[in-house]
């Protein structure tokens, strides 16, 4: 995977874990 995919996951994965979080 290219970094900027990656990055759009990690992204991705941070806002779902404070969804789950609030």
């Amino acid at each position: 995977a290219t970094t900027s995919e990656y990055k759009a996951y990690q992204e991705q994965v941070l806002r779902n874990c404070s969804k789950f979080a609030q």
